[in-house]
Formats: structure tokens, sequence, C-alpha cells
């Protein structure tokens, strides 16, 4: 509860605070130059952004302050900043504080962290958030409403809770180490669409891998009220075992596919995802739990395998059907059968 008040009084200030000029700053105004306060960490040796007083649409954070580098943006350091629009944050940067960019409306478009193999091609229109950065805080980027577009990879070990709430634009989201992200990080996205997530080494011990961890609900049995009804595609890219009850009751998903490592499907992981209708699933899945796709009448399976393992529960699809793969069009069953013409799945009895 105290955690959800935390959350509606920020939200309430941003309101009551709209269209003034004044932003940024957590109390600790240190030094200022060019509309940037500093504040030194003796520490690390480096200083740290925690204000901002300005109504540019375009920033830029200098490396070096004073012949030292510049090593984070403290919390709060641009809240409510509701002219910022571009900003562009150096290599020497290695945290996003508390709440650093809450507030900023009109900040983003598609944003990146820590993407090393990014090319020209996948240029992000109004941040780049460089690959030194490990850390992103609680709120850091909540209420920005211009995000369409995030891409977090495995170099982030940690985001913050709600890190990104109430980015209502928001479409498209990849996790490239899922277990580096804290409860709600995505609440209240409500357009959003695609989503890939990979889950990379060894998670918490607490049970968190279901759906809607990631948008506040406490449980699996809550997926179904906190996923966003906009969410109809999952990616998984990298996962050695999706637990059992993971995706429960995510009703409105469309299409999901499996790819990777993953070896393990618990049991009843998609029961009740009744509007699914589409799974590729990968061949390295040699165990596969009871009802794992229970209540999902529309469902067609598509998995890489060329026959059922033999780890795999009897009653494992439920009223799903179930294809298995061939190359080509196989001269005996060619209804049982599936394969790719053209990049597209084609079932080799149609």
């Amino acid at each position: 509860m105290k955690k959800l008040l935390k959350i509606f009084s920020i939200l309430a200030c941003l309101a009551l605070t709209a269209g003034f000029v004044a932003c940024g700053g957590d109390g600790n105004k240190g030094v200022t130059q060019s509309n940037l306060s500093y504040a030194l960490n003796e520490a690390e040796d480096g200083y740290v952004v925690v204000g901002y007083e300005g109504n540019a649409t375009n920033v830029v954070i200098p490396e070096e302050y004073n012949g030292k580098p510049v090593i984070a943006i403290g919390d709060r350091a641009f809240f409510n900043c509701q002219t910022l629009r571009d900003i562009e944050i150096p290599d020497t940067v290695k945290s996003i504080g508390d709440f650093a960019f809450s507030g900023c409306w009109e900040l983003g478009g598609k944003m990146n962290f820590g993407d090393e193999d990014k090319t020209d091609d996948d240029f992000y229109e109004n941040i780049e958030i460089p690959d030194s950065v490990v850390s992103i805080g609680e709120g850091a980027f909540m209420g920005c409403n211009r995000l369409t577009e995030i891409v977090i990879s495995d170099s982030v070990e940690s985001v913050g809770e709600n890190a990104f709430s109430y980015c209502g634009r928001l479409q498209n989201v990849t996790l490239e180490n899922a277990w580096a992200v804290e409860a709600a990080a995505f609440a209240n996205c409500d357009r959003l669409t695609n989503l890939t997530l990979s889950y990379k080494g060894q998670g918490p011990e607490e049970d968190v891998f279901f759906l809607g961890y990631l948008f506040g609900a406490s449980n699996y049995a809550q997926n179904g009220q906190f996923v966003p009804a906009s969410l109809t595609n999952l990616k998984i890219e990298e996962c050695e075992e999706i637990p059992a009850n993971a995706f429960y009751g995510c009703k409105r998903l469309l299409a999901v596919e499996i790819n990777g490592k993953a070896t393990t499907v618990g049991e009843r992981a998609f029961a009740g995802c009744s509007a699914m209708t589409q799974l590729v699933l990968s061949k390295t899945v040699v165990n596969m739990g009871e009802n794992v796709f229970e209540n999902c009448a529309r469902l067609s399976i598509y998995s890489k395998a060329t026959a059922q393992p033999s780890g795999w529960a009897t009653e494992w699809n439920g009223p799903a059907r179930v294809y298995w793969y061939s190359e080509k069009e196989p001269t005996a069953n060619p209804e049982l059968y599936w394969g790719y013409s053209d990049g597209e799945i084609v079932e080799w009895a149609k």
C-alpha cells in the first residue's frame, strides 16, 4: 500500500505542476553549469547530475565536469521537465536514478539501453543510452508518454520498480535479461503490443517468473488482470525453463514463439490463454507438463521437433491442435506436419 501511495502522489504532483517551466532536482543542487547542477561523488571520484533548470528541448550531458567524469544521473534530476524531447548521455554514465526523467512527457520515440550491435538503421530517434549504464532506478521514465519502443540489453543489471510505468504510447519492448527487471516496471502501459523476453542465467530465489509480475501482479492468478489487453505477441528468445502457470490466464495473447534453449515447460504454463491461435515451439523442449495448454481451443501448436519427445506428459496439449516439423511436404500423413514457405508457416495438408 505504501508503494501505491508513493506512485499516486508522484502522479498527482506531475498533474499539479503541468505547465510550469522549472523542473528537475532532488533538493541537492550542488554546483551549476549550463543549467545542469552537479554533486561530487567522492567515493567514485566523479560527478552526478542532480538537477536541471531550463526549458530546452535538447540537452547534452558532458562526459566531464570540473576535470572529473560525469558518472550518474541522480534521483529526480530531470523530474517533470515537460519541454525535454532529446537527450544525449555520455558513455561515462553508469546509472540513472529514481524518477530521473519521470514526467518528461515529450521525451522519447525509441530508446535503447546498452546495445553495442546497434546499426545506423537502428538509430533511436531521440534518446541514446550508452552501454555503460548498468542501473535504471525506480520510476526513472514513469510517464514518458512519447516512448514507443524500448530495448534493454543484458548489460543492464537492474531496472527498478515502475521504471517505465504509465508510458501510454509504448508498443514494443525487448528485455534481453528479464531477471534484471523488478515488479511493475511496465505497469499501466496500456498500448504495449509486442514483448520479447530472455531469462539468462539463474533467477532470483523468489518466484517472479509469471508475466503479470512485469505489470504489477503479485501472483500468476492475477496475470489476466494486470497484463495489458493490448499485448498480443510474445517471443521468448532465451530461457531454460518456463515454470508452471507462467502465462496462465493471459486471455488476449494471440501469437507466442519459444526459441533458444528452453528444455522444460511446466504444467498449465499457458492454460486459459483462450484467444491464442499460434505457438511456435523450440525443438529443445524435452519435458512438457500436464495441461500446459488447457482451455486453448483456438490454438495451433507448431513444434520444431519432428515427433513428440518421450518426456512430454500424456495430457499436455488440451484441445490444441499439434503439428510436427518437416522441411518438405511428407508423403505420409501430411496433415500432421508443418514447415516454412518463404518464411511463413505452412500446414502441409493445406
